[in-house]
């Protein structure tokens, strides 16, 4: 589905380099560093750019994992003596909190052309992931994600979808995933947009809502599977 060249150049970096220029959107300055620099940066107290609180990543790593926000030099650089050989990356921390004192992360796909809205995942934590939260037994969280996949122009209006396949244009996949938030000017701040986003099938009842929303992805997917099968059959012939 996607020439190996371009899911190379989805990184955190590139992809924070790549789409900085799109209206509406917003991308946290990120870099990616050897643990080696950090540390020597964080010694030297100086990380150029980057203003505390930081977000720091081990690279390679999602879900959270090995990632964290830091407030002081001493506390990242003893994150980073943990993998000394390993990259990171450095994000400047964008504060996402809404005036109800929670975070929001809404994550769309990209497929052939077509943006669909996937899932919102609404935390009291800046870390926001869908398995993080307390969505299950919080009924109006569970109401304000089906709004946003069955009325997405009420949260993301059509400039702001138009702005969306920009980012995704930009990468150049014809299958890809991105993670954003609205900031406190309702710009699109762009998390993630890469390939490596799986959908994921529903099997809990209290989220049995996603489930048409899910179908229309993997529909989505088929079609243009089928559309690339069909072409590769008459490049054969």
């Amino acid at each position: 589905m996607n020439h190996p060249d371009l899911v190379i150049n989805t990184g955190r970096e590139v992809i924070a380099r790549l789409i900085t220029d799109i209206p509406l959107c917003h991308i946290p300055m990120t870099i990616r560093l050897a643990g080696s620099l950090i540390a020597e940066a964080m010694y030297n107290k100086c990380l150029d750019g980057f203003v505390m609180p930081l977000l720091v990543r081990l690279a390679g790593n999602h879900g959270g994992d090995n990632f964290e926000k830091f407030f002081d030099l001493q506390s990242i650089t003893t994150f980073v003596a943990k993998h000394p050989d390993a990259d990171y990356y450095v994000t400047e921390y964008v504060d996402l909190c809404s005036a109800d004192g929670f975070f929001r992360k809404y994550r769309f796909f990209f497929i052939d052309g077509a943006l669909l809205p996937y899932h919102l995942a609404i935390h009291d934590d800046w870390k926001v992931h869908h398995f993080r939260t307390d969505m299950v037994n919080q009924a109006w969280m569970r109401q304000e994600e089906e709004t946003f996949l069955s009325a997405t122009h009420v949260v993301f209006d059509e400039a702001h979808q138009s702005a969306l396949r920009a980012v995704a244009a930009a990468t150049g996949l014809n299958y890809c995933g991105i993670d954003c938030a609205l900031d406190h000017d309702g710009l699109i701040v762009i998390f993630e947009a890469n390939a490596a986003m799986r959908v994921y099938d529903e099997y809990n009842d209290i989220f049995a809502y996603k489930r048409p929303y899910i179908a229309r992805i993997k529909e989505a997917f088929n079609t243009m599977l089928a559309r690339f099968a069909r072409g590769r059959g008459s490049d054969l012939l």
